[in-house]
């Protein structure tokens, strides 16, 4: 179970990129609790991206830490070699483009089994039987197993990836825009099914966004970044009922705009035959 030892603290997150002229993070400070469903929204270019960046350890910050554990996991020179085993097998990452994380050259079953082949000390019998697990909890037929990333639709390739990210039993996940590729309707099934995963395992979110009307589906608790700063963090209904800062309140707007076009939107993507 995750306790407090479990949070992570972002302190004074500087990130500079020589071809912006502004900070991608300026001084960012904000906490994660353990088992918590934190959105990070704002448009494009507001820094949400580059955090999540800095949590997978891709990008090293000029200025600032993130915490975890007790001890600084991420820093201006670099990641906690202590800390970053740990760090990895606790929090799984699920990118925007399935494509990021599913080898086109495996099928589904053979990518979703490689994180439990990496741990190691497992039989076939019982990857089997983590694959079908695994395809199971995120509503997928386990026969798709058998077929490669190119044969399946957008969203069953996504939920794949989910799958993937859910095989080594990970006790939170990263997911950077993850719907941001599907149309309206899958949109809302695989919010739905974020929510649903949290309920029945614990799971703690850390969900960046865009899109406001999306993450209110499943967030506990909203971070607004514009350009590289927060402008506005509260728990999600005081957020939705009270916006405070002039750029969520046009974040809301636009949300419900798009919200009114998904409830008949039609799926611009078609299925391939069975």
């Amino acid at each position: 179970m995750s306790g407090p030892a479990e949070r992570v603290a972002i302190e004074g997150l500087r990130v500079v990129f020589p071809e912006r002229a502004t900070p991608a993070l300026a001084g960012l400070d904000l906490v994660w609790e353990p088992g918590e469903a934190l959105a990070v929204v704002g448009g494009s270019g507001a820094g949400k991206s580059t955090l999540l960046r800095v949590l997978l350890g891709a990008v090293r910050p000029e200025a600032g830490v993130v915490r975890w554990r007790g001890g600084p996991l991420f820093g201006p020179r670099g990641p906690d070699r202590r800390l970053l085993a740990g760090w990895r097998a606790f929090a799984q990452p699920l990118f925007q483009h399935p494509g990021a994380s599913l080898d086109p050259r495996a099928t589904l079953g053979e990518s979703v089994e490689e994180g439990p082949i990496v741990r190691g000390g497992i039989g076939a019998a019982e990857r089997r039987r983590i694959v079908e697990a695994s395809f199971a909890a995120v509503d997928l037929d386990p026969a798709l197993g058998d077929r490669f990333p190119h044969e399946v639709s957008g969203g069953q390739r996504q939920r794949a990836a989910l799958a993937r990210a859910l095989a080594v039993s990970p006790r939170a996940l990263l997911l950077d825009e993850p719907t941001s590729a599907l149309d309206a309707v899958s949109q809302l099934g695989f919010v739905d099914l974020l929510a649903r995963l949290r309920a029945e395992r614990g799971l703690g979110l850390l969900l960046v966004s865009h899109d406001l009307g999306l993450v209110r589906r499943v967030a506990d608790r909203v971070a607004v970044l514009e350009n590289g700063h927060l402008v506005e963090c509260a728990p999600a209904a005081d957020l939705y009922a009270d916006p405070r800062h002039p750029y969520t309140k046009a974040l809301l707007r636009a949300a419900r705009h798009s919200v009114r076009g998904a409830t008949g939107a039609e799926s611009r993507e078609e299925e391939p035959s069975p």
